[in-house]
């Protein structure tokens, strides 16, 4: 699924991305460049078998409060649900999810030390929380989780918000630095510091994203008459962050028509 951008300007960012090809059964990798970016096509995940910085496993602590455990043939799509609906409560931050083996289990927070102030706190603010009519976390532990297993999805990693929306801000490539994930990790914690926003992040083969907020179609856009326009929260974050960065730097395009010239942020449609 390709990253659909909305309220672009009219001529948007060109940019190289990896594209996951599907052909007989084996993965291809292309590198494409995409003079729009309605065009632009997924990009694809860091090869696991690839060695220097392109191996790399979950990033997080060893420590996660335990919400609910999904079973059945559909218990991805109903976590997407169950994680959205919790989120929108506002009472719990942090909520992710891993899917291993048969199971889907929803988790809260990740910490390293289980005694921490932080871990103390949040593991009360969910036995607090209300949801569905009672309160089903009033008996959430904290428990052990192995960061070096795969299928740990990271509490700010993008993908796990598929079908939403958010605003990119920063991006990182190869061509700027081999460690451009990390780069795109790390500055994403300098903004959830910075800003008190949430700052996430979207790693591909050749270029990571930094994104701010997750946003609801249903929500936070507005459509009369079939016409869908940004509400409040999306407008208000796109002037707040006019700008789109490239590396660190501005990207100039005269035909971006905007008044300093530069290429502004765009909203899209998360993979």
């Amino acid at each position: 699924m390709p990253f659909r951008p909305l309220q672009q300007s009219p001529h948007a960012l060109l940019i190289g991305l990896a594209a996951l090809m599907l052909c007989a059964g084996s993965c291809v990798e292309i590198r494409t460049t995409s003079p729009r970016w309605d065009k632009l096509r997924e990009i694809a995940d860091p090869p696991a078998h690839a060695g220097g910085d392109n191996t790399r496993g979950p990033r997080g602590g060893t420590y996660a409060i335990k919400l609910h455990t999904l079973t059945g043939r559909d218990r991805l799509k109903q976590a997407h649900a169950f994680c959205a609906a919790l989120r929108e409560t506002g009472q719990i931050p942090g909520i992710w999810f891993v899917s291993r083996g048969d199971e889907t289990t929803v988790y809260a927070g990740r910490f390293r030390n289980p005694k921490s102030p932080d871990a103390k706190t949040e593991l009360a603010q969910a036995r607090r929380a209300t949801f569905d009519g009672g309160k089903p976390f009033r008996r959430a532990e904290l428990v052990a989780i192995n960061p070096e297993r795969s299928g740990v999805t990271g509490r700010w990693d993008l993908r796990q918000h598929r079908g939403y929306r958010s605003l990119v801000l920063e991006v990182f490539d190869v061509d700027g630095s081999s460690n451009f994930r990390r780069q795109a990790e790390q500055r994403a914690t300098e903004l959830r510091e910075e800003t008190d926003l949430d700052i996430y992040y979207f790693l591909g083969n050749y270029q990571a994203y930094v994104t701010v907020e997750i946003f609801n179609p249903n929500v936070d856009y507005i459509t009369v008459n079939g016409v869908e326009t940004p509400g409040p929260r999306v407008r208000e974050l796109r002037e707040r962050f006019p700008t789109v960065l490239y590396n660190g730097k501005p990207r100039p395009n005269p035909k971006a028509n905007t008044k300093d010239g530069m290429e502004p942020t765009v909203v899209i449609k998360i993979p």
